[in-house]
């Protein structure tokens, strides 16, 4: 089976034609990639800006001649390569006999770098799917990366293997920041057949030993403007070219300049496109398999389409769809119906199932639309020769493992091995073991009659992506040009986009992604809306009563509220554990307890003293400052849940502090959580004791999943120590973590749970705000409400006391503004000030244009005020930040 192949190139300011770029020192964008950060000398490259690679000898050549600087250039150049161990060393290694070696790079060329391929650390993973591979000699100094000649050469074979001449397709895409779309990931420039493929190029040595380059010389056939064009360079250029009020009218109204960019961007970012595909356009080169193939060329296809609309730029525009088309033909010809099956194997057990398969192919036991479970029963029952082989003798014993498999596992297999999964993923879906261990509770026969519940409950982990609709729906619906006769038979087989099963997935993945920003309930008009803009293969329009038709289907896993004639969803998990906290946080905060007897003036004084801040008590703002942290200090020890907030500079560090010198709390114990490893030692440091992240705390009660990096819901026992927990930074805080933190504590033991944030500042990354939305709930309660009480649990610092040599702070004044306390009546003369920093006092106001001259602001103010040498002096802006390099 043959891959298609990604190459990362740098941004070019003339469409990588071969030169210098016209304006090197402008050109900000290829900054982002490491080796040309490094190497960019603006002022050397301007001084031979525009001139061609081939005038140059190797020390002008810019630094992006390693990052494809020259993949469109009609002119051929030499490169120098230099092998990076052959440096003076302290030991002797085999690598000081390699010599410069030049190679000639001909026109419309560029090389080819797997270094996925070759890190060490991957090394364990493929060699699971090639157990052939020879094993690595550790290096003589440290290293990343793969040590020996034979280690190197086998993995650059077997990558470069399936990358076939005349077959292949190779996508040029730009990584990170340019000029089209600085939020894209992976911006697509150009997709074109690959020509020849170089053989694996070698050092000079003056030894009898020599070692590989990694960089494969890969030449493609996009041609711009021939009519004989295999391949096709997206006109970002000609478009930037246009002038910035640029206008042009079209049926759906004027468009601008920006609007007609992003009508012809090529991104891989689009919602419901499958994550998996960001990996194959990573690592400098990766393979890219056929199904990513198809998205981007029917991607392609639309953007052309127009492009000719716009009529902006010339072209054989007709003439390069018609060659997307027979690509997209070419691609679906080559693929089989079974695209996961060597990785389906491996998920069984059997070692060597990508071997079994290349040798099914290669002595033409199995054709491309062939069935390889067919192939795969004629093996292991002996009717098939395959001589000698690694796994011979492992055939018999699968015959009998084989022979053991129910009808429903042998059927769920290879139905998985239709999706392009990992071979992790694949077990993950197929031992019932791991996936009751998952929590995905689904047997295999209600897999087998709905395989869309893998899409629901796939959360993915640190090596794979959650599991997509498009990856599902690429072996669910029929496609004869790509499994031939072997299509998917009901009921797996999905004939319609409007399929229950599908629309329910698409939901819940929508909601997923709602939840990710935030948002734990959504409206069925929102989630009809963002269906039928979705970005999938097969386009998707939902009726606008699809859900109101299909809702018993949608409610067995979804929850839906009827709510002032607005109907809205919700996944089942996030209805439960609001329900949870609706009971649990209210009870708990109207559970008063004995006062505790201390005297909290001294305390409070104590700790601003210990801060180096004199007490005026004939100051009024100290006076009521002061008041308002008794106040708050009684609140949160009479309640089993309390709440400490307020904004930036009114003293909840100095609350805190009087409450660690509390010695009845002291006593009890006190356990010190923040969700952030910053403020965990901003936490333990102000109460001279240890304190936890979340996670940490997690992980030691055994319910914190690293695989996933998710909170667990249970554990083996609740957590029965200190009696009293204090929770700071709280409004950080995602729904899942502070159930799963509420699960993990014997509520029973502990005896206050104090909360501590401010509601208005860093909401969390993820489902739902529950700190703020307790916060707003008891702050809106009134008399006669039954929950009335609870607000006694809520401690709101109002008074802000912090200053600048006597004046108040000017950050804190902008900040009131956002505060959600109503400002100080002079709080307006900060915007006053805001045009002249010679006013300010703490705070400064910078304007940038761009993210490159953002970054040289933020560099310039930097070194101004903390004093830094320049803009590498990361020594002096870690002291600064309190960073001392100690592991926390």
């Amino acid at each position: 089976m043959n891959q298609h192949l990604s190459i990362r190139v740098a941004w070019h300011d003339s469409k990588w034609n071969g030169a210098v770029c016209n304006h090197p020192s402008q050109n900000a964008f290829c900054l982002n990639l490491p080796r040309i950060y490094g190497e960019k000398d603006d002022n050397a490259e301007e001084a031979i800006s525009g001139k061609h690679w081939a005038e140059l000898d190797d020390k002008q050549l810019p630094p992006c001649k390693a990052e494809g600087g020259s993949f469109m250039s009609t002119r051929k150049y030499f490169r120098q390569f230099n092998h990076p161990y052959n440096k003076p060393r302290s030991k002797e290694i085999p690598h000081l006999a390699l010599k410069t070696t030049t190679l000639e790079v001909p026109p419309y060329s560029c090389f080819a770098v797997p270094f996925w391929w070759m890190l060490r650390g991957n090394q364990s993973t493929i060699r699971e799917w090639y157990p052939d591979i020879p094993h690595d000699e550790n290096p003589p100094f440290s290293s990343s990366w793969v040590y020996t000649s034979k280690t190197q050469e086998a993995l650059l074979k077997r990558f470069f293997e399936p990358i076939k001449e005349e077959q292949s397709l190779v996508v040029f895409y730009v990584k990170g920041a340019n000029p089209i779309d600085e939020d894209s990931r992976r911006l697509i420039v150009g997709v074109g057949s690959i020509k020849t493929k170089s053989k694996i190029l070698k050092y000079n040595t003056s030894a009898d030993y020599t070692y590989p380059l990694w960089d494969r010389l890969i030449t493609h056939g996009i041609r711009p403007n021939d009519a004989t064009s295999e391949g096709i360079l997206l006109p970002y250029h000609e478009y930037l070219e246009l002038p910035d009020d640029f206008q042009l009218k079209t049926k759906e109204g004027k468009k601008s300049k920006q609007d007609l960019l992003n009508e012809i961007k090529l991104t891989l970012q689009e919602t419901a496109s499958r994550q998996e595909i960001i990996d194959e356009f990573a690592y400098g080169s990766e393979h890219v398999n056929d199904s990513s193939i198809l998205v981007v060329l029917g991607k392609l296809r639309s953007i052309i389409e127009r492009i000719k609309d716009h009529g902006i730029v010339k072209d054989v525009w007709d003439q390069h769809l018609l060659w997307i088309d027979k690509q997209i033909g070419k691609v679906k010809e080559s693929m089989g119906p079974f695209p996961a099956f060597g990785n389906a194997l491996l998920a069984l057990g059997f070692q060597y199932g990508h071997l079994l398969e290349e040798d099914l192919r290669a002595d033409n036991h199995l054709g491309t639309k062939d069935s390889p479970w067919d192939a795969w029963e004629d093996a292991i029952y002996g009717r098939l020769n395959l001589g000698r082989k690694p796994y011979s003798a492992d055939l018999p014993h699968f015959r009998d493992i084989w022979l053991n498999e129910t009808t429903d596992r042998k059927n769920l297999l290879i139905l998985l091995s239709r999706f392009e999964l990992s071979d992790k993923q694949i077990k993950n879906w197929f031992d019932a073991s791991t996936r009751n261990k998952l929590g995905y509770k689904s047997t295999d026969a209600e897999l087998l009659l709905n395989p869309y519940r893998i899409a629901e409950l796939d959360e993915g982990d640190q090596e794979n992506y959650p599991i997509a609709v498009e990856t599902l729906d690429n072996g669910l619906f029929e496609d004869k040009a790509i499994q031939g006769e072997h299509v998917p038979e009901k009921p797996q087989l999905v004939d319609s986009p409007l399929d229950q099963r599908r629309i329910r997935a698409i939901i819940i993945h929508v909601l997923k992604r709602a939840a990710e920003n935030g948002d734990t309930l959504v409206s069925v008009y929102e989630i009809i809306e963002t269906i039928n803009t979705l970005n999938v293969q097969r386009t998707t329009v939902l009726p606008a009563n699809y859900v109101v038709t299909n809702i018993e289907f949608i409610k067995e896993q979804i929850n839906c509220i009827d709510q002032e004639e607005i109907q809205s969803l919700q996944l089942a998990k996030y209805n439960d554990i609001e329900a949870y906290f609706r009971k649990v946080l209210i009870a708990r905060s109207k559970k008063q307890l004995e006062p505790v007897d201390e005297n909290w003036e001294e305390l409070i004084k104590q700790v601003i003293v210990n801060n180096g801040i004199t007490f005026e008590a004939s100051n009024s703002k100290h006076a009521a400052a002061l008041a308002d942290q008794i106040t708050a200090l009684q609140r949160i020890t009479g309640r089993k849940i309390s709440v400490l907030h307020g904004p930036a500079g009114t003293g909840k560090t100095t609350v805190l502090g009087a409450l660690f010198g509390c010695q009845s709390l002291t006593s009890e114990g006190i356990l010190l959580l923040a969700p952030t490893g910053k403020a965990r030692v901003k936490l333990g440091k102000m109460a001279g004791g240890e304190a936890y992240t979340i996670a940490q705390f997690l992980n030691k009660q055994k319910r914190f999943d690293w695989n996933r990096m998710k909170p667990r819901f249970s554990g083996p026992e609740k957590y029965k120590g200190e009696q009293n927990v204090i929770v700071d930074e709280c409004s950080m805080l995602t729904e899942d973590d502070l159930y799963a933190l509420m699960q993990a504590l014997d509520l029973g033991h502990i005896k206050r749970l104090i909360l501590v944030g401010d509601p208005y500042q860093l909401p969390p990354i993820g489902a739902g705000r529950p700190f703020a939305d307790l916060c707003t709930y008891l702050d809106n309660l009134e008399s006669g409400n039954d929950d009335f009480e609870a607000t006694e649990a809520l401690a709101r610092l109002k008074e802000v006391v912090r200053n600048v040599d006597g004046a108040n702070s000017d950050t804190l004044t902008l900040a009131s503004w956002f505060s959600g306390l109503k400002p100080s009546k002079d709080a307006d003369t900060i915007f006053q000030k805001l045009g002249d920093n010679a006013l300010l006092n703490d705070l400064h106001v910078a304007t940038w244009e761009d993210e490159q001259s953002l970054v040289k602001a933020l560099n310039a103010l930097l070194i101004e005020k903390l004093g830094l040498k320049d803009e590498k002096d990361y020594a002096q802006l870690n002291a600064f930040i309190g960073v001392n390099g100690e592991k926390n």
